[in-house]
C-alpha cells in the first residue's frame, strides 16, 4: 500500500506535472510555426496526430490523475485542487471521444438541391468491377501517409476484389495532373512535335497523324501512308476542287486510335482493337443540315458539309454519334445513344480530300522507312513541297515564320503524369500510387482525387476512384435559398447564409432553418455551420458548402471545463479563508502578552 502511494506521489508531484506542461506547450509552439509554414495537414500529421504528442497527453492525463488519488481521503481543505486535477483529465478523456468517435464532414449544395449524406474527411478508394458490379473499397489514414512522406514510397492497404489486387505504394499531398506526350503506345500511332517560331516566341504543339488539329492562325495536319509509293503519290497527288470523297475514318478510345477507309465501316462492323467495341457507318452524308425538326439529314444538291453517322457497340450497350469532316472537334449525339452508357463517347475524326479553302496551311507526310515531308498551302499560290528533317528549322513561306519538327514519335501516346504541385496551386490535390498484382498487371499507376480512372485486366473492366468517404445523415437537407450580404456601396461580401429545409422521413415534419457565419442550425444531433461558397460555373447557381460535425465528446469537456473553472474558484475562495484565519489567530498571539503586562 505505501508502494503505491509513493508511486501516485511521484506520478502526481508537482516537479513531474511543471515538466510535462511545458513539453506540451513547447510542443504546440512548434506545431503553430509549423503550420504556418507547411499547413494544417502536415501539422496534424507530424504534431497532434503523432505516437509522441499523443502519449504526452496520456501522460498528463496520468499524471493528474495520480495527483488527486495521492490525497486521498479528500478534506475539504483539498477538494478545490482534487476537483481542478480531475477536471483536466475529463477534457482529456472529452478530446480522445472526439477524435475516435466524432463524425466530421462537409455538404456542398446548389439552391433547390437536395441531398441525405455528408463527405467525411476520412478517405477511401473504391474498386468497382462493371462487369459483375461487385465493390471493394478501403479506407485511407493520410495523417499516417503524410508521416511517410520522406521516405516517398511505403508499404500501404490492400485492396483486393476477386484476382485483382492493388496495393498502395506511394502518396502525394499536393499533385496536379500534367499531360506529356510518351513513346509506350502498344500498337503503332505515329506523331510528331511541331514548333512554329513566330516574331519573339514559339510555339510547340504535338500532332498525331491522320488526325486534323488546327493551332492559331497556322493549321496543321501529319499524314501517315502505308509506304513509299503511297507517299510519292499523295505528294504528286494535284490539288483538286471537287467536293469531299469518302475517305477515312479515324477512331480514338482509351489512347487506342485506330483507322479504316470508310468503305470499309459501311456493309459490316469493324472491331477497335482491343477496347471490346466495334464502330459501323449507318449513315455517309455529303452534305449535313438540320431540318425543322432538329434531325439532322443529307442535301446531296449542295455537297459541302461531309458527315457520318456512326453506331459504336460495346458490352454495355450502343451509341450512335455523328462527325462532321470539316468541324473535327464538334461532336453530336443523336437520340439513340443509351444514356446511362458508363464509359465516355468515342473521339471520331472523318478525314475527306479537303477543297483548297479547307486545305491546312501545313501538312506533313511520312511512311515507314521514308524521309518527312512538308507541304505548304498558302492562299492564292501553288504549294510549296519539300522534305525536313528533325531538328533542323526551315522557313515558310508566310515572313517572319518558321517551322521545326522538334520530335518524331512512332507509338506516340498521351499520358496524364501526376506530379508534385505547390500547396497554394488551385489544381493541386491528393494522389495515391497503385501497384497492381493480377494475371496480366500493367504497371504502377497514380490514381488522383476525385477523377474516376478505367483499368482493363483481361476481359474485365473496372472502375477506380479516390475520394472522401459519404456517410448517410438519416433525412435529407434541402438548399432553398443562399444570400450574399455585401459592404454598403461596394461589392465586397460581408456575410452570407443559407435557408435549408431538414425533411424527417420518418415522421414527414419539415423544419426551416438559417445558417449562418456565426449562428449554426442543429438537426438530428449533428450541428451544421456556413462553411463557405462558390460560383457553379456550368449553371450560374451559388453552391453552399455546410461544415456538418457530430461531437460526441463535447459534453464530455464542456464538463470538464465546468469542473476546472469551478476547482480553481474552489482554491482561490479556500486560499482567502485560510490566510484571514491565520491573520486572525497571528492577531491574537501578538495582542496575548501585552494583556499580561497591563
Amino acid at each position: 500500500m505505501n508502494g503505491w502511494r509513493s508511486f501516485l506521489r511521484a506520478a502526481g508531484s508537482l516537479w513531474l506535472g511543471g515538466v510535462l506542461l511545458l513539453l506540451l506547450i513547447l510542443a504546440m509552439a512548434c506545431a503553430t510555426v509549423y503550420e504556418a509554414v507547411h499547413g494544417t495537414p502536415q501539422a496534424l500529421a507530424v504534431f497532434y496526430t503523432s505516437w509522441w504528442f499523443q502519449a504526452l497527453l496520456g501522460l498528463v492525463a496520468v499524471s493528474s490523475l495520480a495527483a488527486a488519488l495521492a490525497r486521498w481521503p479528500w478534506s475539504v481543505r483539498q477538494c478545490g485542487l482534487v476537483i481542478t486535477h480531475l477536471s483536466i483529465v475529463v477534457i482529456l478523456l472529452g478530446a480522445y471521444v472526439t477524435n475516435r468517435w466524432s463524425i466530421d464532414g462537409q455538404l456542398g449544395l446548389a439552391e433547390e438541391q437536395t441531398a441525405a449524406s455528408i463527405l467525411l474527411r476520412t478517405e477511401q478508394i473504391v474498386l468497382h468491377d462493371t462487369v459483375s458490379h461487385r465493390q471493394a473499397e478501403i479506407e485511407l489514414d493520410p495523417h499516417a501517409m503524410l508521416r511517410r512522406l520522406p521516405e516517398g514510397r511505403f508499404d500501404g492497404p490492400t485492396l483486393q476484389l476477386g484476382e485483382l489486387q492493388l496495393r498502395m505504394a506511394g502518396y502525394l499531398p499536393n499533385a496536379t495532373q500534367e499531360q506529356r506526350i510518351v513513346n509506350d503506345a502498344p500498337h503503332p500511332q505515329p506523331a510528331v512535335q511541331i514548333a512554329l517560331s513566330m516574331a519573339d516566341h514559339t510555339q510547340s504543339h504535338w500532332i498525331f497523324a491522320n488526325q486534323p488539329a488546327g493551332h492559331g492562325q497556322l493549321n496543321v495536319t501529319y499524314h501517315w501512308l502505308d509506304d513509299a509509293q503511297a507517299l510519292a503519290q499523295r505528294l504528286d497527288k494535284a490539288v483538286t476542287t471537287q467536293p469531299a470523297s469518302a475517305g477515312m475514318v479515324h477512331f480514338t478510345y482509351a489512347n487506342e486510335t485506330h483507322s479504316f477507309p470508310i468503305e470499309s465501316c459501311i456493309d459490316e462492323s469493324v472491331a477497335l482493337g482491343t477496347t471490346g467495341l466495334t464502330a459501323q457507318i449507318v449513315r455517309l452524308l455529303t452534305h449535313a443540315v438540320v431540318d425543322g425538326l432538329e434531325q439532322i439529314r443529307d442535301d446531296p444538291t449542295r455537297p459541302a458539309n461531309p458527315a457520318i453517322e456512326v453506331k459504336i457497340t460495346g458490352p454495355e450497350g450502343t451509341r450512335r454519334q455523328m462527325a462532321f469532316a470539316r468541324f473535327p472537334d464538334f461532336d453530336a449525339m443523336m437520340a439513340g445513344m443509351v444514356d446511362d452508357w458508363p464509359i465516355s463517347p468515342v473521339k471520331i475524326i472523318y478525314e475527306t480530300s479537303e477543297t483548297p479553302a479547307n486545305k491546312p496551311l501545313i501538312e506533313l507526310f511520312g511512311a515507314p522507312e521514308e524521309p518527312l515531308h512538308v507541304r505548304f498551302n498558302p492562299h492564292d499560290e501553288p504549294p510549296v513541297t519539300q522534305s525536313i528533317e528533325v531538328g533542323q528549322p526551315i522557313e515558310t513561306p508566310w515572313p517572319g515564320i518558321g517551322v521545326e519538327v522538334a520530335q518524331q514519335f512512332d507509338r506516340a501516346r498521351i499520358d496524364q503524369a501526376v506530379v508534385p504541385a505547390e500547396p497554394h496551386d488551385e489544381t493541386a490535390a491528393p494522389a495515391v500510387q497503385l501497384e497492381i498484382a493480377a494475371p496480366g498487371s500493367t504497371d504502377p499507376i497514380w490514381l488522383m482525387k476525385n477523377v474516376r480512372r478505367s483499368l482493363r485486366i483481361g476481359d474485365t473492366r473496372y472502375e477506380l476512384i479516390y475520394r472522401d468517404k459519404a456517410v448517410p445523415l438519416g433525412f435529407q437537407v434541402t438548399l432553398d435559398r443562399f444570400r450574399i450580404g455585401h459592404y454598403p456601396g461596394t461589392q465586397r461580401p460581408r456575410s452570407y447564409e443559407s435557408t435549408v429545409t431538414f425533411h424527417d422521413p420518418d415522421t414527414g415534419r419539415q423544419h426551416r432553418r438559417v445558417v449562418s457565419m456565426n449562428h449554426p442550425a442543429h438537426h438530428g444531433g449533428y450541428t451544421f455551420f456556413q462553411s463557405s461558397y462558390r460560383e457553379d460555373p456550368d449553371s450560374d447557381r451559388w453552391i453552399s458548402f455546410l461544415s456538418v460535425a457530430w461531437d460526441p465528446g463535447k459534453p464530455i469537456a464542456f464538463a470538464g471545463y465546468i469542473g476546472l473553472v469551478a476547482g480553481m474558484i474552489w482554491i482561490a475562495i479556500t486560499r482567502i479563508v485560510l490566510r484571514r484565519a491565520d491573520a486572525v489567530v497571528h492577531s491574537g498571539n501578538t495582542a496575548l502578552p501585552q494583556e499580561k503586562q497591563g
